[in-house]
């Protein structure tokens, strides 16, 4: 009964209702029950229940570490479009973590779930494009990722980080300019 409460819930409060349901069993070490749950959402074809799956195999407190496999659940919720999923595909890729290392991939797929709205590839991106060690670097584009973090408001304090790299990213942007004029 409680577990058909909960799927209720998450059709009308999904990301709250499913993230706080694996939380709390989490916690309690009630595996099964968190198994049982994502699986009645993975069978209703939610993208987030399917990416939540997935993050129990990189959890390896859970003792189901497999990041080959969670990385199968991220493509699969990223199938449907679930930003963070395919934001976390993109971490996949960024570290090799069940994947080939590949910093391009990465970034091509945090850009994907940054134009979704999903503030921390919007982050992430811009860290990226800014730094330039893994990608080539591109200042404007960085701008623009951070310019859509700080407005962000789901990433709380990380605006004011974002805020930050943005200022700092335009005053290199400019100090590069004045010193091509010299």
């Amino acid at each position: 009964l409680f577990l058909s409460v909960c799927l209720l819930c998450c059709a009308a409060f999904s990301a709250c209702a499913a993230e706080w349901y694996v939380t709390y069993h989490l916690q309690r070490g009630n595996i099964k029950a968190v198994e049982s749950f994502l699986l009645s959402l993975e069978e209703m074809g939610s993208a987030e229940g399917i990416f939540l799956k997935g993050m129990l195999y990189i959890d390896s407190e859970c003792g189901m570490c497999n990041k080959q496999v969670a990385n199968e659940y991220f493509a699969r919720a990223a199938a449907k479009g679930y930003a963070p999923a395919i934001s976390a595909l993109g971490d996949s890729y960024l570290s090799g973590d069940g994947v080939n290392k590949n910093p391009e991939k990465a970034l091509e797929l945090y850009e994907e779930a940054a134009t979704k709205g999903y503030g921390p590839a919007q982050f992430h991106a811009g860290i990226m494009l800014m730094n330039g060690d893994l990608v080539k670097q591109n200042l404007k584009k960085a701008l623009k990722y951070f310019k859509m973090a700080m407005n962000n408001s789901s990433l709380g304090l990380l605006q004011k980080d974002a805020a930050a790299y943005y200022e700092k990213t335009f005053y290199y942007m400019e100090t590069l300019k004045y010193l091509s004029a010299i």
